[in-house]
Formats: structure tokens, C-alpha cells, sequence
């Protein structure tokens, strides 16, 4: 027997009047729903979570609990029609994994004042009375009406409760009873809640005390309110009233964790006194030493290894060889780093102190044979044309590169039997995707017209993303696909012109942003080093043969969003948005207007997280690009 939470949170908040559903909108900086989940979480009797959203919320809820560390959830589920609807999917789901004599508190996602003991009284009726429904006594009169003109009745005040959540049950109990509704003709109509429903079929639920705080924020003033109760609760907290055991246990093991936490700070000021000065970029030697002490990495599978990487002088790439190099240093892995470029000037200017740690560099147009020798571990393939305006100026070069100097990396990775390849494709490859399609993880695909020049990008992609497949297959080459969101962070290069350092720039200079599009494309952004983590993890842990998105749903937005966000984030810079749109866009190259959420829970599976906000990737992105102006 275990204790299950059932949150549900499908609706869409039309009766809030606001741009998201109301179990998302932000109070004192965190999600509504992330509040409610948070008493559920806290609570050592209850063993696991279920939760229903609104299906196109799913990916940003499994990132919004990944970002508050809420792990008791089993599965997001998506929600149905009605709020019953989505009850009973995520019922479904419990019953399918836990036995029926689990105990399930059913828990309205907007509800997020609970007591602490009110969970512990719901559990505790449910054992010795089969059901608990959280009510509280009415203090204003109820008045009953048909036609909200006529008072026809008027209950005594003493006898009336107005019922709240959660609403408790034996799991085989509840479930049965949603099957024995929903089997009749009107199903759900006038089943409000969990407690109407087992009142249906003939069931008397058994009340428990609640508290008057459980509101549930569904209007505009209801979010006053919730402001007013957080403030009474700090209030409390901070000043000592009403403060329980718990709260004071909470603060003992809060002081245990903190002794932790100190430790670890004195082991990683050890570490800095030891770790290399790589850069004089503050935020790149940053973002370096968080790959190379990550602990989402097996770093001991790569003790040894010689490693290739292809287009070391990209974003990317780049940022590839320095991390290895630097995890290499700090853990004593004795990796042998082997960048692949086309200009060894340029090379030996960004990658000089790399180089002269005794990174290898070897020059290679990749659109020939590569020759390298010496046995190789592991290659990550990066290289190929990124700047948009080259998709429409030289389409046959950006084809040929993408598609013959994946076949040669191929080869060489046959040849050399590596033990693990990656291959960086982009998510461009998904094509132009129908807005209701909007969220895409790796099976779904949109549209590409093959004869528009822009496609030589997008068509070249997957072309190349096939070739991978035939290789694993027919040859076993344990070769893999990243399919990356669009990628920036510290350390890119002084010349990169997309739009996320052209909006940098105008933010730097106090410049006007100037967009060239109406900024309706919608998509997903990745910081570099959480870029760098997933190619790694992918590289030790994926599937040969299969792709995997690389990408922080959390950031999803408008390109005017993005613009916006950074001239309120930097009122200093002076900046403006500027709209500029000319007659034929088409010569700036600029990607088909669509929206596209990037769905990385399949790369989620295998231990990697997002980390990095839009706002911070910003922010370092600024700071490095200052230092590189020094």
C-alpha cells in the first residue's frame, strides 16, 4: 500500500483572463502549480505523484520539475476534457503501476495553501473510513436557486461545509466509480468533484477539517489573496508565530545540509587554487570548469581516449575541445583531444593555450578523406556551414559539406572502429511544422520544400541524419544524431552575426534591436555548456542509431520575446525594438516563420538536464563578448 497524489492541471484558465493557463502563471517568482507541487513533495507519507496537464504543457512542466528538483512525480499525463477527464487518466495511470489498495489524495493543481496535517488527516481517514473529503465550515449563509432570482431553500448555517481538496479514496475504490459514471450517458455532467461522483453510485464519503487558508486561485482577485496568505505565511515564519515541530525539524535538516554545502565550497576553493587560467574570458573559464566538474558525465569511461571533434573553431566544436582539455586537467583523465579544422591561423588564435596544453590540431577540408592517424576512441562530428545568409548564397556548398563530409567521418569512424560517434544535425531538420504539431520530439517531422534554396540546410540535415542511420545499420557504426536548438553561449566567436549576438551587440552598445521579420518564429534556445553535457551524454549513454534533442524547453519564445525580455532586462543600453522588414526577406536567409517547441524527455532519460535561463545564457553571453572587446 503507498500514498499517491493525483494533481490535476489541464485547464486552460480562460476565467482568468490570462496569456497561460493560471497553473503556470508566476507568484514571488514560481508557478503556481510548482507551489502546490512543493506541500506533496515536502510530505515524507506521500511515496509518489501524478500529474495531468494540458498536453501542450507537458514538456515545460517536466522542465519546470526538473528546475525546482521535484522528484516524486511518476509521469505527467495528459489531461482531458474536463477536470474529471483528466482525474481519471492520471488514475488510470497510478492503477496501472501501484496495487488498489493505495491510498489516493486527489489535489486541485491551483490549490496551494494545504496544511501540512490536512494531508496526514486525509491519509488517516482514507485507512479507517475509505474515503476523506477536506471541508470547512460555512461562516455566510448558502442560498439555493435554480434561476438565481428565486431563493428557494436556505440550509442552516451550522450544517453547512463548503467542500475543498484533496478528496481521498481507496485507488481500486475512485477508479471504480469513474468507470461506473463514465459508462452511463451523461458520463460527467454535474460531477463537480471526486466526492460527487462517489456520492453517485450510492457511496457516503467520510469529511475531515480543513483549513480556510486552501484557497483555489481561479479569478484575478483570487491571486491578491494568494499574494496576501504568502506574505502571512513569511510573516509567520520569520517572526515565530504559530511555528510548529516541523517547521523547526525542516530548519534542522535545512542546518545539515548547509554543513554540506560548506564543505563542498571548501573543496572547490581547493580546486580553483589548482585549476589552470585557460582564459582571460571570465565567464568561458566559468562555464569550462562547470563541464569539466560535472557529475552527469562518466568521466572515467573516457580515461585514455583520444578524441576527435570536427569544426573545433565553431561555436560548439570550440567549446567541445576547450571542455575536454579542461576536464582532462582537473581529473587527470590523460585524454588525448584532437581538433579537426580548416584554418590553423585561426585555429592557433582561439585555441592557442589549448594547443600549447597539447591539444592535437589537425588541418582537414572534411569534404575529402580524413586522414588522421593513430588509433581514435571517440569522434563528435561538428563541422558543417551555420550562417543562414550562406544557405541561400552558396546552397551546392552548404549540401556537399553536410552530406560528403558526414560520409568521410563515417568512413573514418568504420575505419578506426570507434567505440561511440555523435552526430550534430540541427532541429531545422524537422521542417516547418503545423502550429497545432508544435511540440516535436525525434519522430515527428514537418515539411521541407526541397527546391526552395533555404532548404539546402534543412534537406542537407537530414540527408546526412539518414546517412548516420544506414552506417549503424548496414556497417554497425555506433554512430548517434544530435538534434540541437539553436545554440549561443560565452566564447563565440568576435564575428558570429545570428541573431542571438546581433541582439547582444545592440544591448552592449546601447544600440536599437533591429528585427527584419515580424518575430512571430517561435522556438527553443540551449546554453553551450548544457549543449556540451547532452553531446557528452549522448556520446557515452545514447542508442546507436537514434537521434536525441538537445534543447531547454524553458526557453521557449518569440524572437520578439527574446528582444523584448533583453530591453527590460537592460533598460541602461537605451535599446529600442525597431521593426525593418524588407519586400524580400528571403535574401537575409532567414528559417520559415513556424513555431516549434523541441521536446528533450527522450535526452532526459538518460540523466541530462537544462540548466541555464534564457536571461543568464543572456548574461554570459554579454560578458564574454565585453571581454573579448577588452
Amino acid at each position: 500500500m503507498e500514498n499517491i497524489a493525483i494533481i490535476f492541471a489541464g485547464g486552460s484558465g480562460v476565467r482568468m483572463g490570462a496569456g497561460v493557463p493560471k497553473q503556470f502563471l508566476e507568484i514571488n517568482g514560481k508557478p503556481i502549480l510548482i507551489h502546490t507541487l512543493q506541500l506533496f513533495q515536502e510530505h515524507e507519507a506521500i511515496d509518489c505523484i501524478y500529474l495531468a496537464v494540458n498536453e501542450e504543457y507537458i514538456c515545460y512542466t517536466q522542465q519546470l520539475l526538473k528546475d525546482y528538483r521535484i522528484n516524486k512525480v511518476s509521469a505527467v499525463v495528459p489531461g482531458g476534457e474536463t477536470a474529471q477527464d483528466s482525474i481519471y487518466n492520471a488514475l488510470k495511470r497510478a492503477a496501472a503501476e501501484h496495487s488498489g489498495d493505495s491510498v489516493v489524495l486527489i489535489h486541485d493543481g491551483v490549490r496551494p495553501f494545504i496544511e501540512y496535517e490536512v494531508i496526514s488527516d486525509n491519509i488517516a481517514s482514507v485507512k479507517e473510513y475509505g474515503s476523506a473529503i477536506t471541508s470547512t465550515l460555512c461562516y455566510e449563509t448558502i442560498l439555493i436557486s435554480r434561476d438565481g432570482e428565486q431563493v428557494e431553500t436556505l440550509p442552516l448555517r451550522k450544517d453547512s461545509y463548503s467542500a475543498q481538496a484533496p478528496q481521498s479514496f481507496y485507488l481500486e475504490d475512485i477508479l471504480s466509480a469513474h468507470e461506473t459514471i463514465r459508462a452511463t450517458e451523461n458520463r460527467y455532467e454535474n460531477m463537480v468533484d471526486a466526492c460527487t461522483i462517489y456520492r453517485a453510485i450510492g457511496r457516503q464519503p467520510h469529511m475531515v477539517q480543513g483549513n480556510r487558508g486552501n484557497i483555489k486561485v481561479t479569478t484575478p482577485e483570487d491571486v491578491y489573496m494568494f499574494r496576501a496568505l504568502l506574505q502571512y505565511k513569511e510573516n509567520e515564519q520569520a517572526f515565530g508565530f504559530g511555528l510548529t515541530n516541523r517547521l523547526a525539524a525542516k530548519m534542522n535538516r535545512y542546518l545539515g545540509k548547509k554543513v554540506q554545502e560548506d564543505k563542498k565550497q571548501e573543496i572547490h576553493a581547493e580546486e580553483e587554487k589548482s585549476t589552470k587560467f585557460w582564459t582571460e574570458d571570465g565567464a568561458l573559464q566559468e562555464d569550462l570548469k562547470r563541464i569539466a566538474m560535472s557529475d552527469l558525465i562518466d568521466w572515467e569511461k573516457l580515461r585514455g581516449s583520444r578524441i576527435v571533434v570536427t569544426g573545433a573553431t565553431g561555436l560548439i566544436g570550440g567549446m567541445l575541445v576547450r571542455a575536454l582539455m579542461c576536464a582532462s586537467e582537473l581529473r587527470g583523465l590523460d585524454l588525448k583531444v584532437v581538433g579537426c579544422v580548416r584554418s590553423r591561423e585561426k585555429a592557433e588564435k582561439q585555441l592557442k593555450s589549448f594547443i600549447e596544453a597539447g591539444m592535437e590540431l589537425v588541418v582537414q577540408d572534411i569534404q575529402i578523406p580524413i586522414r588522421i592517424d593513430g588509433s581514435v576512441d571517440y569522434v563528435i562530428h561538428g563541422a558543417g556551414m551555420t550562417a543562414s545568409k550562406d544557405f541561400v548564397d552558396h546552397p551546392v556548398e552548404t549540401i556537399m559539406t553536410t552530406i560528403q563530409g558526414t560520409k568521410n567521418l563515417l568512413e573514418f569512424a568504420r575505419e578506426k572502429q570507434v567505440k561511440s560517434m555523435v552526430y550534430l544535425s540541427s532541429m531545422e531538420a524537422y521542417g516547418v511544422v503545423e502550429d497545432a504539431n508544435y511540440i516535436v520530439r525525434e519522430k515527428d517531422y514537418g515539411y521541407i520544400d526541397p527546391l526552395q534554396v533555404r532548404s539546402s540546410y534543412s534537406e542537407s540535415k537530414r540527408m546526412a541524419e539518414g546517412l548516420c542511420g544506414a552506417y549503424a545499420h548496414e556497417y554497425e557504426v555506433p554512430v548517434k544524431t544530435a538534434r540541437l536548438a539553436q545554440t549561443f553561449g560565452a566564447g563565440i566567436p568576435k564575428n558570429e552575426n545570428r541573431v542571438f549576438a546581433q541582439f547582444a551587440r545592440s544591448i552592449m552598445h546601447g544600440e536599437d534591436i533591429v528585427l527584419h521579420t515580424d518575430g512571430s518564429k517561435a522556438h527553443c534556445y540551449c546554453y553551450t555548456t548544457d549543449a556540451v553535457l547532452g553531446l557528452l551524454t549522448i556520446l557515452l549513454k545514447g542508442e546507436n542509431g537514434e537521434a536525441y534533442n538537445v534543447s531547454n524547453e524553458a526557453t521557449y519564445g518569440t524572437i520578439r520575446q527574446m528582444a523584448e525580455m533583453l530591453i527590460e532586462k537592460y533598460p541602461e543600453s537605451g535599446s529600442k525594438l525597431i521593426f525593418d522588414i524588407p519586400e524580400d526577406a528571403n535574401k537575409f536567409g532567414y528559417a520559415p516563420t513556424s513555431r516549434m517547441l523541441v521536446c528533450a524527455e527522450k535526452l532526459n532519460s538518460l540523466g541530462w538536464k537544462a540548466e541555464v535561463s534564457l536571461p543568464e545564457m543572456f548574461e554570459r553571453l554579454i560578458r564574454s563578448m565585453k571581454a573579448q572587446e577588452v
